[in-house]
């Protein structure tokens, strides 16, 4: 989920060239401040023995950044923090799962499920820094909290900042490597961490649409096409199954984001994709063959 947060943050800027062409290059915009509206919704169903299992999760979030000016070093720090943070979560068995950093609770309806409400406690109350070592270049990216350290062993990571960084890079890769104009098309492969050292990796198409006028703002409109997609699971004590095999692909997909160039900033983003095959799971040295239906909508937009 942090993925939703740090990617909606990114911000990239562009400028116009010969030819109507026009080149999206990463810029920071020196003290300045932004609020950044998330929602992701996740429905999934595994089918496991003939039995479906079905998981409905949906994310609303709101961040406040703010990028400093630039240190003595051409560094740039931008700052995080989350002003509202809310799941609610629908789970095989008739179990739900809720959370609101507003009005914050670790009590779960199964003991089992307390240290998932300990783990949204210590991120909505986390903050995070991201050093930028110039346009487009994350040095580092550093979650602060004091809740972490108290969190099981399976779930400290989760929130990982290496995890982070990698995202919040792998977003500003969606920009075009040089000048790019309508119609023009680049391809990019992308890692998505579904969490407990789950993740897909993903051959997406971008292509560049033109642009549109909104509000008296003229945006730079980028589509997004997922093509292929492949499952893996890292070994992990949180999730006490591994992956023998998968046949995973890609149902539909769609997307876009909006460029600003005057502000020189991503203002909306919206991205959806679903993945249908099957797999086998190994669990206590027993197959499990299955069949996955899993659709990931999200979307963004900056004030």
């Amino acid at each position: 989920m942090f993925r939703s947060i740090l990617c909606a943050a990114i911000l990239a800027a562009s400028s116009a060239t010969a030819f109507a062409q026009v080149s999206l290059q990463p810029r920071l915009n020196e003290n300045t401040k932004f609020r950044t509206t998330i929602e992701v919704s996740t429905d999934q169903t595994l089918t496991l023995a003939g039995m479906p299992l079905e998981t409905k999760v949906r994310q609303f979030i709101v961040t406040n950044d703010e990028i400093g000016a630039k240190q003595a070093d051409d560094k740039v720090q931008m700052t995080g923090r989350m002003e509202t943070f809310q799941i609610e979560m629908k789970l095989p068995g008739g179990i739900e799962l809720n959370f609101d950093a507003g009005n914050p609770t670790t009590d779960a309806p199964i003991p089992q499920l307390t240290p998932i409400l300990k783990m949204f406690d210590a991120m909505s109350s986390s903050t995070y820094e991201t050093t930028f070592s110039g346009p487009g270049k994350i040095e580092s990216i550093k979650l602060k909290g004091d809740k972490f350290d108290a969190l099981d062993d399976a779930l400290k990571q989760e929130p990982s900042s290496e995890k982070m960084k990698q995202e919040a890079s792998q977003a500003l890769a969606r920009l075009p490597s040089g000048p790019v104009q309508k119609g023009d098309t680049w391809d990019r492969t992308e890692t998505s961490n579904l969490g407990s050292g789950q993740t897909f990796e993903m051959e997406r198409t971008f292509e560049y649409l033109g642009t549109v006028t909104e509000g008296g703002r003229e945006l730079d409109r980028i589509g997004i096409r997922t093509k292929s997609v492949t499952y893996n699971i890292e070994p992990n004590p949180g999730l006490p199954v591994e992956l023998k095999s998968s046949d995973l692909n890609i149902a539909k997909s769609g997307g876009e984001f909006l460029f600003d160039r005057k502000l020189g900033a991503i203002v909306r983003t919206t991205d959806s994709f679903t993945v249908e095959g099957k797999l086998t799971l190994v669990a206590a040295g027993n197959e499990l063959a299955g069949e996955l239906s899993l659709t990931i909508s999200s979307k963004s937009s900056r004030e």
